[in-house]
C-alpha cells in the first residue's frame, strides 16, 4: 500500500535528473513508480485524473518538469525499453519503490560526481583498466587505441583528479567508485 502522495513528486524529480544524466531505463522505471504512487494512465501521460492520488494534486509547477522527464526518457530509450523498464517502476511495492529511489540517489550521486571531475566515458574506461594494473600497452590493445592515446587520456586524467600518479589516480577512482 502506499503512503505520502507527495512523494511520487520525489520519483519525478529524480527521473528528470536521470535523463539528464543519459539514464533512460532509470528514468523509465522511476517514472513507472511515480505513475503507480499517483494511479495514473500507463504511459505517463497527464490526463485529468493524472494529477491527483487520493485527492492529492500534482501542484501545476510540476507538470512542466513531468513532462519533459517522460519525453526525454522515451527519446532516449526504445519504445520496449521503455515499456518493460516503466512497467517494472510501476509493479513495485511501496517498499521496493523507495529502495529503488534510495539506490537512485546514491547512482545519481555518483554521476554527478563523475561528471564535476569532467572525466569522459572513454577516461573513465581507461582508469578503470588502470586500476586492474594493466600496463598503457595492455590497456591500448582492449580498447583498440594507440599506447600513446592512452597516455594521452592519462595526462587528462591525471589533470582532472588533481594527482601525478598512477597509484593516486586509482585511489581517486576508488573514491568515485569507478573502478
Amino acid at each position: 500500500m502506499h503512503f505520502q502522495p507527495r512523494v511520487a513528486i520525489l520519483f519525478e524529480g529524480l527521473a528528470e535528473i536521470a535523463t539528464a544524466l543519459q539514464r533512460p531505463d532509470l528514468a523509465a522505471r522511476l517514472l513507472g513508480a511515480a505513475t503507480s504512487w499517483r494511479g495514473h494512465g500507463p504511459d505517463g501521460s497527464l490526463d485529468a485524473s493524472a494529477g491527483t492520488y487520493g485527492g492529492w494534486p500534482r501542484p501545476d509547477y510540476f507538470n512542466a518538469a513531468l513532462r519533459r522527464a517522460v519525453t526525454r526518457a522515451r527519446r532516449q530509450s526504445n519504445a520496449k525499453e521503455w515499456e518493460v523498464n516503466h512497467a517494472l517502476g510501476a509493479s513495485w511495492t511501496s517498499e521496493e519503490a523507495m529502495r529503488a529511489a534510495d539506490a537512485a540517489i546514491r547512482e545519481l550521486s555518483l554521476a554527478l560526481d563523475r561528471r564535476a571531475v569532467g572525466l569522459t566515458e572513454r577516461e573513465i574506461a581507461v582508469l578503470r583498466l588502470v586500476a586492474l594494473g594493466l600496463s598503457n600497452d595492455d590497456i591500448a590493445d582492449r580498447l583498440t587505441l594507440s599506447a600513446r592515446t592512452v597516455h594521452a587520456h592519462l595526462r587528462s586524467i591525471y589533470d582532472k583528479l588533481g594527482v601525478s600518479t598512477r597509484t593516486a589516480a586509482v585511489h581517486e577512482a576508488t573514491r568515485l567508485n569507478l573502478s
